[in-house]
């Protein structure tokens, strides 16, 4: 009988040895009121975040990589850098208000806060 039960323990680590790496957060983005951004995670992906819009980013979800990702931040209007910055641990926040990145960059804690200026305006 134990013989078994160690063949089942046995084969149970190889295969949890094998699996994926989980997802170990998620980039809350969120845009209050700002121009358009263009999030491109590690040359890999890009994802568009209109005035008013938000975004969830989850690791090995939607075609992104694992961690860490190199996300650079740019407006789509004229491509300018917004922010430039190595994610290594989520969850992490990031949140523009107006033309302004609150924070500065990549916040560890959700950003509370007001509401952005209208939009196109």
């Amino acid at each position: 009988m134990w013989g078994l039960r160690s063949a089942v323990f046995a084969a149970m680590l190889v295969v949890a040895g094998c699996s994926e790496p989980v997802a170990s957060g998620t980039l809350h983005a969120e845009n209050r009121g700002g121009p358009d951004l263009l999030f491109n995670v590690s040359a890999a992906v890009q994802v568009r975040l209109p005035c008013d819009g938000g975004a969830s980013l989850v690791p090995g979800v939607g075609g992104l990589p694992h961690l860490p990702w190199h996300l650079e931040v740019r407006r789509a209007a004229d491509g300018a850098v917004v922010l430039r910055a190595e994610v290594t641990e989520l969850p992490r926040w990031f949140v523009q208000l107006g033309d302004e990145v609150v924070g500065g960059g990549l916040n560890a804690s959700p950003v509370a806060g007001p509401a952005g200026p209208p939009c196109g305006g």
